[in-house]
This record gives structure tokens, sequence and C-alpha cells, in this order.
């Protein structure tokens, strides 16, 4: 898969998306006083209102290009991505494109996760240009 990820280093507060993402699994944090979606990394204290309990959403794993930046000091350049998945207001995903080249890529670009199991244990969830 295209660019380099270091050594991922998962918390308490992001282990239960490592977690799922090896089973091939998008999860998002959401508080479970307000219900608020937290983003990505969650960090320990809900934005809205201070709570620090959530629970872990399945999604669907579609979105859209929100916004990007195309890496040229690689060879070949990649495209890296903000991805705004689908159905939950506000949440939105950095990751690199597999599959779009620079000249392919727009913002509202249709993309669905794919997995990347590293060699090192860890899956990652990236994006690729949507088929369906």
């Amino acid at each position: 898969m295209s660019g380099a990820i270091p050594a991922l280093h998962p918390d308490r507060w992001t282990a239960p998306f490592w977690e799922a993402a090896r089973r091939h699994e998008l999860v998002i944090a959401r508080c479970t006083r307000c219900d608020t979606p937290r983003p990505m990394p969650p960090g320990p204290y809900c934005w809205a209102c201070d709570a620090g309990e959530v629970t872990w959403e399945r999604q669907p794993g579609t979105g859209e290009v929100f916004t990007y930046t195309v890496v040229r000091q690689a060879d070949p350049a990649y495209v890296v991505a903000v991805v705004a998945l689908d159905g939950i207001d506000g949440v939105r995903l950095q990751s690199d494109l597999v599959g779009v080249g620079p000249d392919e890529v727009r913002i509202g670009l249709p993309v669905e996760v794919v997995w990347d199991d590293r060699d090192d244990g860890t899956t990652v969830p990236r994006f690729a240009a949507r088929t369906t």
C-alpha cells in the first residue's frame, strides 16, 4: 500500500479502534452521556459535555473526500485525504488513498475503507475509490 506509516502506539483511548481494525471493522467513539461522536483520535473527555466514557459504534466504512493533499516527495506521489464518514456528522478520518492517483482525486470523491494488514500485526484502515 502507498505511504509509509510509522509504528503505532495505541493508548487506552485508541486501543478499541485498533482492535476493531484488526477484525476489519471501522468504529468511532460516541459519548455515553450526550451521544456526541468523538473525533479520531478521541481524547479522554467529550468536547461537548466533558464526560469520559464512550461506546464504540461500527460504521459502514464509506464516505467522501473532504479535503486532500498530494505528497510528491515520494516516488510515486501519493494522496493523503481527510475522509468525511457517511451518516455521522463531524467525524473525519485521515488516510492515504489507495489506487487513486494525484490526477484522479477530487473533493467529494466517494470512497470506501480497505484494510492494510501489516507485517507487525496491526491493521490500518485506508480508503479507495468506491466501486459500488
